[in-house]
């Protein structure tokens, strides 16, 4: 058995360290609480692996809408013609008395959207493949999957994706499908499966799209998606990012779509290793209680347990410069004073010719019990911890926010602004006691200062 802390090497140089927040505890003769952090390294002089990569686009009506400045609507407005509408369920305004020519110079989401995938086309390596498929009332396979030595056709199919018309409607699952089909059919073993997946509004099969999620982790094909604007629903995107091991972004303006792009291809072409996954055994009495990633994002993570005791959870890709990191919650039994081992920890990833290859030894972490009062306590992990915390409050208070109990609510997003001030997350606790601060005085909330919110505080760890 080793200690807490130590770092265990594995095959082709990843490396496995586990710290507790408490290595030493007093006995008390109850169960108790313990975390463990979890943290995956090395593997920094292995070569990145090429990317088969799905590209899946909203290009429903909203995305044709559009976009001006305050002063040049305040312009139309004033000259008449203008009536509002809804456009794919987003809030639009008609204009039918401005010329074309005109009308045309105003930019629209798509037109960001096609701006960045030629500027995709521009990274794409010779090894890698690339498919394309849009998404409206019906989605098209626009690209099926290329070798990245013809990457000039994603910037013609990009310059065309103005003239699609899908349909008003949006069903996202259908495009997920293709995507997912054609990465399935040319995928190799020295491929790291990933879809990037973007849409501004919310999907009429929802259900679905976790359905081909699930099989995309099965499969361990991760899945990034990225909300465009204020009316998507991140109660779907984010939850897919997490089941697969991808990344999760908030878009906040068009304009940052094609940054958002190019920092996602940056962790996409860095992967060294693909289907990463972490296998924990706690030891007889000890219970996993929930498993949190902390690194590169905060976020909650579904693990699979078996009847023997074993539980597993996915983890995606693995980018030297971004390493993931997990945060184990396990209760511990009232156990007597002395050592006894908590949990056996290994690694496992995808290798050639589609073999699982682990690491070449479990490491078994373990946990000192002492008559005394005081334990002993990782400053780093207690960090972490607090910022998960934090993370779970600022949660809890944002799904208050939907229900009609406003004095719950209220409540909630001071206790979540207390947290955030004691982790240092100044910016973050003002903005939940404005959210209170308005819902006390009964004003209506910003949709996207709370999206924006729910988006960030993932982000808390990667000051750690």
């Amino acid at each position: 058995m080793v200690p807490s802390g130590v770092k265990i090497k594995t095959m082709n140089a990843l490396s496995l360290t586990a710290l507790l927040n408490s290595p030493v505890v007093p006995f008390t003769g109850t169960p108790r609480m313990v975390y463990m952090l979890v943290e995956i390294g090395g593997g920094k002089e292995s070569t990145s692996m090429p990317v088969n990569l799905g590209l899946v686009i909203d290009a429903s009506e909203s995305m044709q809408v559009r976009l001006v400045t305050k002063n040049q609507f305040k312009q139309l407005l004033s000259s008449g013609g203008t009536n509002k509408i809804l456009k794919d369920g987003i809030p639009a305004w008609e204009v039918d008395s401005i010329p074309g020519s005109v009308l045309n110079t105003f930019p629209r989401k798509i037109d960001y959207v096609s701006d960045a995938l030629q500027a995709v086309s521009e990274y794409l390596r010779p090894g890698d493949y690339f498919s394309l498929a849009a998404f409206a009332s019906r989605a098209e396979l626009l690209l099926p999957m290329t070798s990245g030595r013809d990457r000039y056709r994603l910037s013609q199919k990009a310059r065309k994706l103005e003239n699609l018309r899908l349909g008003d409607d949006t069903r996202m699952a259908e495009g997920i499908r293709l995507a997912y089909t054609e990465i399935r059919e040319k995928q190799q073993d020295n491929l790291a499966g990933r879809m990037i997946l973007l849409t501004d509004g919310y999907t009429q099969d929802a259900k679905e799209c976790y359905e081909w999620a699930q099989r995309a982790k099965d499969k361990g094909l991760v899945i990034t998606t990225m909300g465009l604007g204020v009316e998507f629903n991140e109660d779907l995107l984010i939850p897919i990012a997490e089941m697969t091991g991808g990344n999760a972004y908030y878009v906040e303006k068009p304009g940052q779509v094609i940054d958002a792009f190019r920092q996602e291809l940056g962790a996409a072409f860095g992967i060294t290793y693909h289907g990463l996954k972490l296998h924990i055994h706690p030891s007889s009495g000890v219970e996993l209680r929930q498993i949190y990633r902390v690194h590169p994002e905060i976020g909650k993570i579904k693990f699979e347990s078996s009847q023997q005791g074993r539980n597993s959870c996915f983890l995606g890709n693995y980018d030297p410069d971004l390493p993931p990191a997990v945060l184990l919650e396990l209760i511990v039994p009232p156990w007597s004073e002395g050592v006894f081992k908590m949990a056996s920890l290994r690694l496992s990833w995808q290798g050639e010719l589609g073999r699982i290859e682990e690491s070449s030894s479990a490491s078994d972490i373990e946990i000192r019990i002492t008559p005394f009062h005081e334990g002993t306590s990782n400053e780093r992990v207690t960090e972490i911890v607090n910022k998960v915390g934090a993370f779970k409050f600022g949660n809890f208070a944002l799904e208050e926010v939907k229900k009609t109990n406003q004095t719950t609510a209220i409540k909630r997003l001071r206790l979540a602004a207390k947290r955030y001030q004691d982790v240092g997350e100044t910016a973050l606790s003002d903005e939940m006691t404005k959210m209170a601060d308005r819902l006390d005085k009964r004003e209506k909330l910003d949709s996207n200062a709370t999206k924006k919110i729910r988006y960030e505080t993932r982000l808390i760890s990667r000051k750690s």
